[in-house]
């Protein structure tokens, strides 16, 4: 997982803080690792899928949205200021308007309280229908303090996703049969009625003009 360098300063000024980062797992502090709450993506033909998994000894609560990919700096400041109200380790009206500012803006809003049993994982899915090829994706989790289950520990951070999108569309529609059918070039104008015997038929050069009739007459007047 790569944090952008903005969400990792904020990350590090949050987590001066709050008391500090531990090794691994859950800690005395509020905020946690990233392993705390490892993720996996994808993106396929459009279709993203998220799958967030959740290692403390507790249920977890996930935020999780997904933004355009150019959000990705913009997304790590919102993360910074999220993670130092999660320092305090108290659930507040002020981390509900951090949260609500970081998802302004999503293309897509997966979760906004999922929960994510202790050592298990829980998988977001958009279909997006878009030609993107990559993403922003901002993610949460907080879960309660294991010592005093009073505070909340957690973190979150931003990630993107690298993937394809939905192929254009090429349906056969515009060039189908219907315009090059055979109905202008059928054999109605050029059939036989124009053409047919009727004008150069017998009757104009028939032999009642030039019959034996008028001959006889000239032979018979002599």
């Amino acid at each position: 997982m790569r944090f952008s360098r903005l969400a990792l300063t904020g990350i590090g000024m949050a987590a001066g803080a709050a008391v500090a980062f531990t090794g691994s797992g859950e800690a005395s502090a509020a905020l946690l690792l990233p392993s705390s709450y490892p993720h996996t993506q994808s993106l396929t033909n459009g279709t993203l899928t998220v799958n967030v998994g959740n290692e403390t000894s507790k249920t977890a609560t996930c935020w999780l949205s997904i933004h355009d990919a150019s959000k990705e700096t913009q997304l790590g400041l919102r993360v910074a200021a999220v993670n130092a109200i999660i320092a305090s380790g108290i659930e507040s009206t002020v981390l509900d308007n951090a949260r609500a500012d970081a998802a302004a803006g999503a293309l897509r809003i997966v979760w906004s309280g999922q929960s994510v049993a202790k050592d298990s994982s829980a998988t977001g899915t958009w279909v997006s229908n878009r030609s993107d090829t990559s993403y922003a994706i901002y993610q949460e989790c907080t879960t309660p303090d294991p010592i005093t289950g009073l505070t909340i520990n957690g973190l979150a951070q931003v990630y993107k996703v690298t993937g394809t999108g939905k192929p254009a569309d090429n349906g056969g529609g515009d060039n189908g049969g219907g315009d090059n059918g055979g109905g202008d070039n059928g054999g109605g104008d050029n059939g036989g009625g124009d053409n047919g015997g009727g004008d150069n038929g017998g009757g104009d050069n028939g032999g009642g003009d030039s019959g034996n009739g008028s001959l006889g007459n000239l032979f018979g007047s002599s």
